[in-house]
């Protein structure tokens, strides 16, 4: 009987430290500032507005593009004027 209180008393005691850490952590996540947003004003008025969630599409297009397939493979050759 006295293993087993050990053990559920190991469970037990490991399982509150370990909710105590993904609090704190959580916590100081939420105290962070959020990720500025970078303005670009352009010649003709218009505003350009890049903030964390334009980045992460941005990757996501890129990451996930086919590569290029047929002439497009193949830089132009030395005299080829395209």
């Amino acid at each position: 009987m006295g293993d087993a209180l050990e053990i559920i008393n190991l469970v037990v005691s490991n399982s509150l430290a370990l909710i105590s850490v993904l609090t704190s952590v959580l916590n100081w996540r939420q105290s962070r500032p959020a990720a500025p947003e970078i303005r670009v004003i352009l010649v003709d008025g218009r505003t350009l507005t890049v903030d964390q969630s334009t980045i992460d599409r941005l990757r996501a297009d890129v990451t996930s593009a086919a590569p290029p397939t047929g002439a497009d493979a193949e830089p132009p050759a030395a005299g080829d004027a395209r």
